[in-house]
């Protein structure tokens, strides 16, 4: 019996107006219950910078339960046809990618198989390593129109 796992890098870069050169951009990663991913700009840590009045809350004593003030918990609708008493959806998803900006992400998957002591990447039959990598360019901003057979002006 053997065992293997996917192991997935995934990389998202921008591309510097004034070199033409990819600098990366660091991503965070979301799963719905569904198990798909959503890939989002990690927006900056500002340290040293909280709203005023804002005091650390203090964990609980091991045991004990902690009421968060202004928490509304949602009671049991208990069976019913009606989804009028539902929770609001939540927030969408904001991202924080520039406008009018080049972007590449790439995803790379490798197969690794564990030998009884560690992970090692897996081999075909001629010896080369299991692994795909896609790459996807994108623009951000307004959708540019094309209209097929119409003469490119200004490029």
């Amino acid at each position: 019996m053997r065992t293997f796992k996917m192991v997935v890098t995934k990389t998202l870069q921008i591309k510097n107006d004034d070199t033409g050169a990819w600098e990366g951009v660091s991503l965070t990663t979301n799963e719905n219950n569904l198990g798909e991913y959503l890939y989002t700009k990690t927006t900056p840590i500002v340290l040293g910078a909280a709203p005023l009045g804002f005091v650390p809350a203090a964990p609980p004593a091991p045991g004990a339960m902690a009421v968060l003030e202004g928490l509304m918990i949602y009671p049991d609708p208990g069976p019913s046809e009606d989804y009028d008493d539902l929770p609001p959806d939540p927030d969408p998803v904001i991202n924080s990618l520039t406008v009018n900006k080049d972007y590449k992400f790439t995803v790379t998957a490798t197969l690794k198989e564990w030998n009884g002591s560690s992970w090692v990447n897996a081999f075909k039959n001629n010896g080369t390593t299991v692994n795909q990598t896609i790459v996807k360019n994108f623009r951000t901003g307004s959708p540019v129109l094309v209209v097929v057979g119409a003469p490119m002006v200004g490029y």
